[in-house]
């Protein structure tokens, strides 16, 4: 999405980490303003419109969660919320008050970038959308991912657009609907099919690309494929997510019986646990090669 005229706002109490995100924003197109405090961004947005917001969680008096929760009741504008410290209870109310994403810092900029893209789609766009889904039952779709499909950006994003063009999902089930949909195909890819220890997932960035690249190479790897199916069940207002690889599967039973979730942003996705917290319910099949969640949703 071309992101010429886009108006992003940026909340953050550190002088340094706004200069480098409006720099960075600003060179590929987007229109910045920027605020030291939660109190002025909130008069500025009373003033001016904006497609999408960045807020720091930690800021004084009205925090990240506090100002998501104020912007919800009034707008419908993106909020995407960062934090120099990763905490489980702030991840799960921030996705569940409506964030359209979250991240640690430092801040992954071309992450941040891809997450923008995908939060800034033409109000036009939403209405047609609507007035579509009144004609609508269900939808189904599957997709077949190859093992240099690996790389490519915005996967989940693309299978979850083609779903929003045929249905109007709140915002708040694409954004959960999206990050589980990243996690479960990057489950497949590195422990179905790449089988990657917890080691190589966390090495640098430069070392993984490379290290991935060369499995990728590998011809047995190539005969292996992971199949996604989406389906939107009209009636239950439920969608439901599967994806399969073709590995050999793994024991899932710790999955099912922790209760208490742990975030793991460093190296690569956020957990199993972290999904089955922003799920309606999670479950597997074939010995762990198939994991499947549920969603339920409200008409907007």
């Amino acid at each position: 999405m071309d992101s010429k005229h886009h108006r992003v706002l940026l909340i953050d109490g550190d002088r340094e980490s706004i200069n480098l995100m409006q720099s960075r924003l600003q060179k590929v197109g987007y229109v910045v303003h920027d605020c030291a405090s939660t109190e002025q961004a909130l008069r500025l947005i009373d003033n001016k419109p904006f497609d999408v917001i960045i807020c720091d969680i930690d800021m004084p008096n009205i925090n990240g969660l506090e100002m998501l929760e104020r912007i919800k009741k009034t707008a419908q504008i993106p909020v995407i919320l960062v934090t120099q410290t990763i905490r489980t209870e702030d991840a799960l109310k921030a996705i569940r008050l409506g964030a359209a994403d979250f991240f640690g810092k430092p801040i992954d900029i071309k992450a941040m970038l891809r997450s923008i893209r995908a939060n800034t789609a033409p109000y036009t766009e939403k209405l047609e959308n609507q007035r579509l889904s009144n004609y609508l039952s269900d939808v189904s779709f599957s997709y077949q991912l190859n093992v240099d499909d690996f790389f490519q950006e915005e996967l989940a994003i693309t299978f979850l657009n083609f779903l929003k063009r045929t249905y109007p999902l709140p915002p708040s089930t694409i954004n959960v609907l999206q990050m589980c949909l990243d996690e479960m195909i990057q489950n497949a890819f590195l422990h179905g099919i790449f089988c990657l220890s917890q080691e190589q997932r966390s090495l640098p960035q430069k070392q993984y690309r490379a290290l991935v690249s060369r499995m990728m190479c590998d011809k047995e790897k190539h005969n292996h494929q992971v199949k996604i199916q989406v389906n939107l069940i009209h009636g239950e207002r439920m969608v439901r997510v599967s994806v399969e690889d073709t590995g050999e599967g793994f024991d899932y039973t710790p999955f099912i019986r922790k209760q208490t979730p742990e975030i793991h942003f460093e190296g690569t996705g956020r957990g199993l646990l972290f999904i089955s917290q922003l799920t309606d319910s999670m479950y597997f099949e074939k010995n762990g090669k198939r994991i499947i969640i549920e969603k339920h949703f409200n008409s907007q």
